[in-house]
Parts: C-alpha cells; structure tokens; sequence
C-alpha cells in the first residue's frame, strides 16, 4: 500500500514538473528580447521622421513606429520587421537604408515595432498569429492620414512578413506586397527549431503549445502564411528568400510561390535567414524599389 502511495505520489510529482516546465516554456516562448535602438534612426539617412503611437486592431494595444513622411506624394509603404527584431535592427540595423532608398523613389514610409518589439507595447509574440492586427493597424494610421488604400504597399520580413499576408488577405484594397525569409506555416519552423532553442525534449512540444494557446490566446496553428496566400490575388507580391536560411527552409517561399503562382520568387544563393539585404544590396534596392514602383501607384487607377 505504501508502495502504491509512493508511486501515486512520485506519478503527481512528476506531472506537476513537467506542466511547469511546459508553462515556463510557454512564457519563454511568447516573449521576445527588445533589441531597439532609438539611435539608429531614419535622421541618420538624412530624413525626417515623427514618432507616432497607433492602436493595433487587437483592443488595448499600441504600437510605436517611425514615420517619414514625403510632401506631396500620395502612395505609402509599411515596413515590418521580423522575431526579436525592430524597425532599428531589422537587417542588423540596415532597414533604414531600405527606407531611405524607398523614400528617394517617392514614398512616404511607415517604419513599425510589432507588439512586444521595440517600443511597442508588452504582449505575447504570436509568430505572426495574431501581429496582422499590428499591420492592419499600421494601414489603418495612413488611411487616417489621408492615403488610400491602393496607394499602399507592405514590406514584411520573417515573421512580419508572415503577419503581413494575413494583413493583406483581410484587405483585398492594399496595392502590392514584399516578403523576406517568410514561413510558409510557422508550427513547422517552431517544431524544427524546438530542442535547440528552449532546451526541451520534444514531448513538451504539443503541451506548451496548448498552454501558450490556453493562457496567451497564441494559436500557432490559426493563420498560417500559406493558408491565406491565395486571398491575395490579384494583386502583385513578391517573395524574397535565401537559399542557404537554415531557419526558414527555402521550401517555405517555394510553397508560399505555389499558393499563388502570379507571385514572383526571388531565391538568392548564398544568403541566410534575413540576409539577403545583406547579401544582394543594391540588387536588392533596385528590386524591391522597382516592384513598388511598378505596382503601388502615385495616383489611383479608378475613376
């Protein structure tokens, strides 16, 4: 009998280790480091630029960001940056060259931190999940600023990409979309990546994940990148991807391009997870400046 005891006792012990070490795992999950710098800012590309606070669609939530804005011009971008990034560090810090470049060719741009990043408000990181209200709300402030909505463009990188063609897919008016190094389903990435990054066996996985899901409302299986690609047509994307990302597998952007075969894929040999800004500047500049050039247009198209 006490025999049994014990081993009831040790089974309960037991379980109750391993559901805190899946809850802990969960909140080590969902948060990310903040890696801003307020420093690197589009003043030292010559621009000028306003802080500016805005709601996310989710209630209760805002969002930081740097705003250039380009008298007279009538067409905007958004600019996204990926998991543990921010508008200051996205491409170890060379997003603000991207701007720039894209604010020479006549864009006003919108720079922003997603929830828990930058200086945004503290929340729980959905992987892209949940962040297309952090989009859709960076949409939002430049319609109130006067553009329409055909006259935007969104850049997203990694996560903020997978969150932009979510965005996106919810607003079919949006002119044309840029991704990097997005996953085409991000469970995969996160499954993949687990024992190295939380230093878990792998049967913590599934529980943590509902955990996250129960506690943090962050369901990894709801809006998946690939599921929502091909709500974006007709409009004009372009996918962007390394061939040597050992993050992101190149099959993600392969299988993002299949799900809307009007998408082109650019794949750039040599070139890791969000470092083909890196990798290919100025072919990268002149690309991505092209492609919203040709397709987010300076006057409106209808009548």
């Amino acid at each position: 009998m006490q025999r049994a005891i014990r081993f009831l006792l040790a089974l309960l012990l037991a379980g109750a280790i391993y559901l805190g070490l899946a809850a802990y795992a969960a909140a080590i999950f969902t948060m990310a480091p903040r890696t801003f710098d307020p420093n690197n800012n589009p003043a030292k590309f010559g621009l000028d630029f306003r802080e500016v606070r805005f709601p996310s669609r989710t209630p209760g939530l805002e969002l930081a960001g740097w705003y250039m804005p380009n008298p007279g011009s009538t067409r905007a971008l958004v600019m996204v940056h990926g998991h543990t990034s921010s508008r200051s560090a996205e491409f170890g810090g060379g997003i603000g060259e991207l701007a720039a470049a894209l604010h020479q060719r006549g864009f006003a741009v919108l720079a922003i931190d997603l929830r828990g990043h930058g200086a945004s408000d503290a929340a729980p990181i959905g992987f892209g999940t949940v962040e297309h209200d952090d989009v859709a709300g960076a949409l939002d402030w430049l319609r109130a600023e006067g553009f329409a909505a055909d006259h935007l463009g969104v850049f997203g990188v990694s996560m903020g990409g997978a969150a932009s063609i979510r965005a996106l897919a919810d607003d079919p008016e949006v002119a044309a979309l840029v991704v990097d190094g997005t996953p085409a389903v991000i469970q995969e990435v996160v499954q993949r990546q687990w024992t190295r990054n939380l230093r878990l066996p792998e049967f913590f996985l599934s529980t943590t994940l509902f955990v996250a899901r129960m506690r943090y409302g962050i369901d990894l299986e709801a809006n998946a990148a690939l599921e929502a690609m091909p709500r974006l047509a007709p409009r004009p994307v372009l996918i962007i991807h390394g061939l040597d990302d050992a993050l992101i597998l190149p099959d993600h952007a392969e299988r993002l391009a299949a799900a809307l075969p009007s998408a082109e894929l650019w794949l750039i040999p040599g070139s890791g997870h969000a470092q083909n800004f890196a990798t290919e500047r100025e072919r990268y500049i002149a690309r991505v400046g092209d492609f919203f050039d040709q397709h987010v247009p300076a006057q409106s198209p209808r009548p």
